[in-house]
């Protein structure tokens, strides 16, 4: 009996939550948000909070509200706020994204909005074997070259970040990348297999060049 009333409670919620977000009241979404954060069994209601909060015309002061739940224990929240964010408020799911490099799915999620800047996320954490993967994406599509140079050059960094650079090189097809990637390959103080990888590179970057000509 205790989880029928408990089912049908939260079911309840969460339309009212719906209904709420029809009418733009994004104080009564904002107090559902904040309730029973640790309550598994209210979590309903609270992603059905957000997602109406989603469709309401919001404040800055509510954006300042909703940033908070950016580190929710709740990965279905924490992802509807940052998306929240970056619709709204550009350059605070820019800033926000810095946090975000340990978080695969939310930092692409973010980089798919064309007005969120990532890329000075994804520059810091560059050389950081942790979190390069996630990062290598963005600064390719940033043509972020001197960037990748300077980690694949950097002889006090572990070779797989400096390969993983090199890889990254090699996926922007145009000139400067040629010279970065030879004079790697030139390098008889790099190791053998990083230099391997710098002329491998290198051709593949001519061929991209020569596709993208055709």
């Amino acid at each position: 009996y205790y989880f029928y009333v408990l089912e049908t409670t939260t079911g309840l919620l969460s339309r009212l939550a719906w209904l709420a977000g029809k009418f733009d009241d994004s104080k009564s979404l904002e107090r559902l948000l904040s309730a029973q954060p640790e309550e598994k069994h209210f979590a309903s209601v609270r992603r059905a909070a957000i997602e109406a909060l989603a469709e309401c015309k919001l404040t800055k002061k509510t954006l300042t509200s909703i940033e908070a739940y950016a580190d929710d224990k709740d990965a279905v929240i924490r992802q509807l706020a940052v998306e929240i964010l970056a619709k709204n408020d550009a350059s605070r799911a820019a800033k926000l994204s810095e946090t975000f490099v340990s978080d695969r799915r939310i930092f692409n999620r973010l980089a798919t909005y064309d007005d969120v800047d990532t890329t000075a996320a994804a520059v810091a954490v560059a050389n950081h074997p942790q979190y390069q993967a996630v990062a290598l994406p963005q600064l390719v599509a940033g043509t972020e070259i001197q960037q990748l140079a300077d980690v694949a050059i950097d002889n006090d960094l572990a070779d797989g970040v400096r390969l993983g650079a090199i890889e990254g090189l090699a996926r922007i097809g145009n000139t400067e990348v040629y010279e970065h990637l030879a004079t790697i390959g030139a390098d008889e103080t790099v190791d053998e297999e990083l230099r391997k990888a710098a002329w491998r590179g290198l051709r593949r970057a001519k061929r991209m060049a020569e596709v993208s000509k055709s």
